[in-house]
């Protein structure tokens, strides 16, 4: 996989469940069709680039603004705007916006995505959440609670918490988030702080709080901040691969880059793989169907670029 281009943005309409089987003679006619013209696609800009689900346990779900009833969550399904996102007790969830902002969940969460970049506003009505921006994180970032609207700069790291109530906190485990509820100022949370916010009120002065005390959603948002890292400074300078590009993480434990006819590609190592046979397609009303792997690195690979098969290496 060599060159950078965006396809149109996909979105859901009155289907059962996340994806829509196609047969696999289709599956195959798609699979070679998209070989030749995906390469030539390139992102218009008349619809926003969409966020993509990037990790999901147990029982996450997802729901359209013109879906019928909730469907299961798979890895790499478009998410939306209008698009809300549900995880119970059991489950996690994290979606990762273009730009560089990645959203985790757990704990009975729900979340709607109002809009997405270049200002992403989100909506959380109730349980736990993770808000990731990369240092070189683009755009503005804006989490609503039934208390307060929290706007996270980038490069910050920043749990939230809401109760039924709405009364919400939030914990900043590196960076800054800024919190305006109540009709009062704002309050700025550093790194190591807490701040808690009931609807209605102003928020609390900041305080100290130990970050080393964890519980398994820390522990997790921490191991998949770790994995982001590894995986983003692995890119390497040559490539054609702007920051902030969804998926561009997931390549660097999954492949290798490889030099041929002197053009540096990305080169998936697991053995037996093949473009577009692994997954599914999902319709578009706009422009057809769009394939949503169940590789990790697919998201990127299989929407971006166009693959050439090499004889010495084979995809690329």
């Amino acid at each position: 996989m060599q060159t950078v281009m965006a396809t149109k943005a996909p979105e859901r309409k009155g289907e059962t469940s996340a994806t829509r089987r196609i047969p696999k003679a289709v599956l195959i006619f798609g699979a070679a069709l998209l070989s030749l013209l995906l390469g030539g696609m390139a992102w218009a800009g008349e619809y926003p680039a969409p966020a993509r689900i990037s990790s999901v346990g147990m029982a996450g779900m997802i729901r359209g603004t013109q879906d019928a009833d909730w469907t299961y969550a798979s890895l790499n399904t478009p998410v939306m705007a209008g698009d809300a996102l549900w995880v119970d007790k059991e489950g996690t969830m994290e979606i990762e916006f273009p730009g560089g902002t990645l959203v985790r969940m757990a704990d009975g969460s729900k979340l709607s995505v109002a809009s997405l970049p270049p200002e992403v506003i989100l909506k959380a009505e109730l349980g736990s959440f993770y808000v990731q921006r990369m240092h070189r994180s683009s755009g503005d970032v804006t989490l609503s609670t039934p208390a307060a609207k929290i706007r996270v700069d980038p490069d910050t790291n920043a749990r939230l918490d809401i109760l039924s109530s709405g009364a919400s906190t939030v914990s900043v485990r590196w960076g800054r988030a800024v919190i305006q509820g109540g009709g009062a100022a704002d309050v700025v949370v550093s790194q190591g702080e807490r701040s808690y916010v009931d609807p209605g009120y102003a928020p609390a002065p900041p305080e100290d709080f130990d970050r080393s005390a964890e519980d398994a959603f820390d522990v997790w948002n921490r191991e998949r901040s770790h994995l982001l890292a590894i995986g983003n400074d692995a890119v390497p300078a040559e490539a054609d691969i702007p920051p902030g590009v969804v998926g561009a993480a997931d390549l660097a434990g999954n492949g290798e880059w490889v030099n041929v006819d002197g053009e540096d590609y990305w080169h998936p190592t697991a053995e037996g793989f093949v473009p577009y046979r692994n997954g599914d397609w999902s319709y578009v009303p706009d422009c057809g169907y769009v394939w949503v792997g169940a590789e990790p690195y697919s998201y990127l690979t299989c929407h971006y670029g166009r693959w050439r098969y090499d004889d010495g290496c084979g995809w690329l």
